[in-house]
């Protein structure tokens, strides 16, 4: 699950969540720094992808 919230709100949503989960908290703008460069993003892509790999048949 991928969530746009701030760390805090993030961190709440998994103590509570029953199931498997990580919290991806980075230095980001909302764009995920997209117009900085391209690390942030591919970070973010690279984490959702091992995470459906991990967790999803």
């Amino acid at each position: 699950m991928i969530l746009l919230l701030g760390p805090e709100s993030g961190q709440v949503f998994v103590d509570y969540h029953d199931g498997e989960e990580e919290l991806f908290v980075r230095p980001m703008d909302h764009t995920f720094s997209a117009f900085t460069d391209e690390k942030t993003v591919d970070e973010l892509i690279n984490a959702a992808g091992d995470y459906v790999s991990a967790h999803f048949d």
